[in-house]
């Protein structure tokens, strides 16, 4: 370096973390605000599902739920509730884009063919994918 020649600042390692870590929290933030009606939306429809399955009867008649599903799903479409970041993509057909995941949370005592019919019901009326929700692994 010759005399009366000045050196190129270089950025400070703390500032750039400090705005690296404070970018990250908006972009969050904001992801965060995007998906939670979303996920609202899951929320409604898995305890909509869920209160459906709670009493079942003794012959276990699934079509109530299968059709309770395919009008919640007919009505997901008509609103345009589209799975997260699926929103803007138009090489999906927008059935293959609207929100249609399902859980089912069965109890202990619930016979393994019951439960079997209740998943084949809910995958009937369009629901994809199905969840298998277990409490109290050992």
């Amino acid at each position: 370096m010759h005399r009366g020649e000045r050196r190129a600042k270089r950025p400070n390692v703390v500032w750039s973390v400090f705005v690296f870590l404070a970018v990250s929290a908006l972009a969050g933030a904001l992801t965060a605000g995007l998906a939670l009606p979303f996920a609202g939306l899951a929320g409604v429809t898995t305890s909509a599902a869920h209160d459906s399955v709670q009493y079942l009867p003794q012959d276990l008649q699934t079509a109530p739920l299968a059709q309770k599903l395919a009008l919640t799903f007919k009505d997901r479409k008509d609103q345009r509730a589209y799975k997260i970041g699926m929103e803007n993509r138009s090489d999906l057909k927008e059935d293959d884009r609207i929100e249609k995941t399902v859980f089912v949370k069965a109890p202990r005592a619930a016979k393994y063919g019951d439960v079997v019919k209740v998943i084949d019901a809910i995958k009937g009326a369009g629901a994809s994918p199905v969840g298998l929700q277990v409490d109290d692994l050992p």
